[in-house]
């Protein structure tokens, strides 16, 4: 099961991006889905979510502003309560 989205002010707060690494304009899709499976298959759920912070860093350095805004999408489910690498075949 898919958790609700986190707000992006909590999301921001949480992993500690700044607001230049905050990039909007996606809804959440199946790609979305896929792209959380994947990083669901990490070790632990700090894990997951450290790697997809250091990709949206990297997204927005680089100006692959599309894919800072999926990864946001993903990083805000991985940040819901509940969350965990556990439910990554379900979504996949």
């Amino acid at each position: 099961m898919i958790p609700e989205l986190t707000p992006i002010e909590r999301c921001a707060e949480i992993a500690g991006l700044r607001g230049h690494e905050l990039i909007l304009g996606v809804s959440p899709s199946d790609k979305h889905h896929r792209m959380l499976a994947r990083y669901r298959r990490a070790v632990s759920i700090d894990a997951a979510r450290g790697r997809v912070v250091a990709d949206i860093r990297n997204a927005v350095e680089i100006g692959a502003s599309r894919r800072a805004a999926d990864l946001l999408i993903v990083l805000r489910w991985l940040l819901a309560p509940g969350a965990s690498c556990e439910d990554s075949r379900a979504i996949a």
